[in-house]
């Protein structure tokens, strides 16, 4: 049996002005976890869980670009989160 279990820092190429609904990314942490066992000679299972939470984003379109003339402002703050999860 073998464990594993790590930890990341992604920081996103989104900055600041450029962050929009189409667009949210922000930095992001990542913990995760995983194992490896060994049922029989030659077949083994593994797992892995990983979850992500991200950075708040705060996305600011006031409306006078010319790309959001039709559309209007846009003041919102976004919070997110991911799990993701294998076995094989």
């Amino acid at each position: 049996t073998t464990l594993r279990a790590g930890y990341m820092y992604d920081e996103s190429p989104v900055k600041g002005d450029f962050a929009s609904p189409r667009i949210p990314d922000s930095d992001r942490h990542w913990i995760s976890v995983g194992a490896s066992h060994s049922i029989i000679d030659g077949v083994t299972v593994d797992f892995g869980l990983a979850y992500a939470f991200f950075k708040h984003r705060k996305i600011h379109l006031d409306g006078t670009a010319p790309e959001n003339q039709f559309r209007g402002s846009l003041n919102a703050g976004l919070d997110a989160s991911a799990v993701a999860a294998s076995l094989g």
